[in-house]
């Protein structure tokens, strides 16, 4: 894992209070439920990356980078991509790595999501 990923955050908060203070509330829970409703996606990628087809494998990274990159969850976003590139040049083994790694990434910014989603604004840290 590259250094820049490791500094990245599960979650890039300036940029989703933002979504918050420019959309509403509402908008950013409707964001967060379908993206939570991706869970399915992300094993079928897992599931996928232990397989033969490293273009379905990019494929399904690219659908759950979009989901990522729209609520700020960099770190996912950025597996996505290394995702992609590993599906595209056919290194299955790699791929499977980073599949696992976006698994447990997904789960982090769900609950990071989750807990900022929870309390008022201006009461998080």
């Amino acid at each position: 894992m590259s250094a820049a990923l490791d500094r990245s955050p599960t979650i890039d908060l300036e940029v989703f209070e933002g979504l918050r203070d420019e959309f509403g509330i509402e908008v950013l829970l409707g964001l967060a439920g379908t993206f939570c409703e991706r869970a399915p996606l992300v094993n079928e990628l897992v599931v996928a990356s232990r397989g033969d087809d490293g273009r379905a494998v990019a494929r399904l990274g690219h659908r759950l980078h979009d989901a990522a990159s729209i609520l700020a969850a960099t770190r996912l976003a950025e597996l996505c991509l290394e995702l992609e590139a590993s599906g595209e040049a056919g290194n299955m083994e790699e791929a499977a790595g980073v599949a696992e790694r976006i698994a447990t990434e997904y789960v982090r910014a769900v609950a990071v999501m989750s807990e900022h989603l929870r309390a008022p604004r201006g009461t998080r840290h």
